[in-house]
């Protein structure tokens, strides 16, 4: 009896049309993902100004925007357990309804607890989108690729942002702000794709010693391997010990100012990010820009992610993690404190465009330092613990910009107010040590 580990041989394989697949599936999941993140910071203005909208309150629909988060912070207990339960591509189909349907349905909404209710939802499914994905990317992709798919497989959330306002200049005019949203119930489609081609987890399919189906995985992923009858297959997570942390250790053994500093950061990102993609659009109308004009200046902030996702990669090479993400939020600020000056439309055309480079290109890239900073050990810990800190500062964003809206404040306040965060958040990671845990 031969044993055979899955892990391994993924690992080894070659990239070839079965990872590219995954990769590509996956990717449309993370569009549609950002699609629904981005249809809502679109159609505010459009929402503002329609008397038969359910509410005309900035304030309002901040928290609207708000209970987003509220959804993604209780997705994030729900589906790593019905992941577990149902297995990944089922859990996706439905965080996938989750998220479409609950964007889709805000373009009938007649009142202001629908407004809630449906972005609740919304938020519920988004939750689930991002781990599995990821899960799955990192899984099924050879380990001398797996860093670069599992990177420029996040650029889809951005990919879809740009996407939104593209639309927004095509629908708003003609259907309004209802029909944008209704344009959200589009990438349902996708479904079909996650049935067809995203496998479930091997790791789940040898503890159900479901070898057939192992069997048929590895045929298209390993060609070259010859599977025979008596093969006993196991994963990498099957031959060794598991460890459990909690949050007390992330304060253990000098880690304690690396925690806080991380988390300093990620809040202060997640309410930069947030609060920019709810809030640019209506700013740039509020300082007398044209609607037209204010979703240039959207569309021009998120395509700026493409790029600087991808030249972060290269960079990381060169300069390492502390220094590439501290440069990268420090293009945020300096272009947000130039933006502030108002110089000319194309001077800030182009500083926007810095904006979403620095932005994107820092959040895709953050993660992995925060990880390589902890041991192994709690390296789970520590990052699933950041990422639910900074949703501190992702709910905190769309009120104060609803604040902000409402009050009127000038277009120079505004983006100062943005700057500041993107300042601190540079300072923490400066400050960080900078050294890989193990």
């Amino acid at each position: 009896m031969r044993k055979v580990n899955v892990s391994e041989l993924i690992a080894k394989a070659k990239l070839n049309r079965f990872f590219i697949t995954v990769f590509l599936v996956t990717l449309l999941v993370f569009v549609a993902n950002g699609y629904g993140q981005g249809v809502f910071g679109v159609a505010m203005p459009n929402i503002l100004t329609d008397p038969t909208a359910p509410t005309n309150d900035a304030v309002v629909l901040g928290l609207v925007v708000t209970c987003t988060l509220v959804g993604m912070f209780f997705g994030s207990l729900v589906f790593g357990v019905v992941a577990d339960k149902i297995g990944r591509p089922k859990t996706l189909a439905i965080c996938m309804v989750l998220f479409c349907a609950g964007n889709g349905l805000i373009g009938i909404a007649s009142t202001e607890a629908e407004f809630f209710i449906y972005r609740v939802a919304a938020g519920f499914g988004l939750a689930g989108v991002v781990p599995v994905c990821f899960a799955i990317v990192s899984e099924y992709s050879p380990l001398k690729h797996r860093a670069a798919l599992t990177s420029y497989v996040s650029s889809g959330v951005p990919i879809g942002q740009i996407i939104a306002p593209l639309l927004a200049m095509l629908i708003l005019p003609v259907g309004g702000w209802r029909w944008m949203f209704l344009t959200a119930f589009l990438p349902l489609v996708f479904i079909v794709l996650v049935f067809a081609f995203l496998p479930e987890s091997m790791e789940r399919l040898v503890g159900q010693k479901r070898f057939d189906k192992v069997k048929q995985i590895l045929k298209k992923a390993v060609p070259l391997f010859g599977a025979a009858d008596d093969d006993e297959y196991v994963t990498a997570s099957s031959q060794v010990g598991k460890t459990k942390s909690s949050l007390a250790d992330l304060f253990k053994g000098g880690m304690a100012r690396t925690t806080l500093l991380f988390w300093v950061a990620f809040i202060c990102m997640m309410f930069f990010t947030y609060g920019m993609s709810t809030w640019l659009p209506q700013m740039m109308i509020q300082a007398g820009f044209p609607v037209a004009n204010s979703l240039i200046f959207m569309f021009l902030y998120t395509a700026g992610s493409v790029p600087g996702i991808f030249v972060s990669g290269l960079l990381v090479g060169r300069l390492g993690y502390k220094k590439c993400t501290s440069l990268y939020i420090a293009i945020v600020a300096i272009s947000m404190m130039l933006l502030a000056l108002r110089p000319d439309v194309l001077i800030m055309y182009i500083l926007l465009f810095l904006c979403g480079w620095g932005l994107f290109g820092s959040m895709a890239i953050i993660y992995t330092y925060l990880s390589i900073s902890y041991p192994i050990v709690v390296r789970s810990t520590g990052v699933g613990f950041a990422a639910g800190i900074g949703r501190i500062g992702g709910s905190i964003a769309p009120m104060a910009g609803g604040f902000l809206a409402a009050a009127g404040t000038p277009l120079a306040v505004n983006f100062l107010f943005f700057a500041a965060f993107a300042v601190v958040a540079c300072v923490a990671i400066i400050l960080t040590k900078g050294k890989v845990a193990d």
